[in-house]
């Protein structure tokens, strides 16, 4: 069995070439979104929030502010991004992450893989403690927004 992509066909055992059919198939993705639009919204929010954080907020909030956004506004709102992207992702197929401690699990291993890891991995990188907080801040801060808008 092989999959299609950009016009080239890749072998793939049969599992992965069902998952990877879903996870690319664009109708299954609008739907997905149709279903939780929160997503899209947080997605797009994220994405303003970035460029306005790195054009704008580092080089002129005021100084007592700028450590944050220098150093940590980008990690409290990349889970955001993250959580949106696999639901969005996961309704392909019918499941969602919405329990807060799977949530925050998923949080906790994201951010000591890319405290721990990608430091050794990238000697540049440095690890920060207070990267870990924002992290799962953002991680629960999706939970919250998620919940909410369950509730509605």
């Amino acid at each position: 069995h092989c999959f299609c992509y950009r016009k080239q066909k890749i072998a793939m055992p049969q599992p992965w070439q069902a998952i990877a059919q879903r996870f690319c198939s664009m109708k299954l993705i609008l739907q997905s979104i149709a279903k939780r639009p929160l997503n899209i919204v947080l997605i797009l929010l994220v994405i303003i929030l970035y460029f306005f954080n790195n054009l704008y907020l580092k080089e002129y909030a005021p100084e007592t502010l700028k450590v944050f956004f220098v150093g940590y506004f980008n990690d409290l709102i990349c889970p955001l991004l993250f959580f949106s992207y696999v639901n969005i992702l996961l309704q392909t197929i019918n499941k969602e992450l919405t329990k807060p401690g799977t949530i925050l699990l998923i949080g906790i291993c994201v951010s000591v893989v890319w405290e721990f890891v990608a430091p050794i991995l990238k000697p540049s990188s440095v690890t920060d403690p207070v990267d870990i907080i924002c992290y799962i801040t953002g991680s629960m801060a999706y939970w919250l927004l998620l919940h909410c808008s369950v509730r509605k």
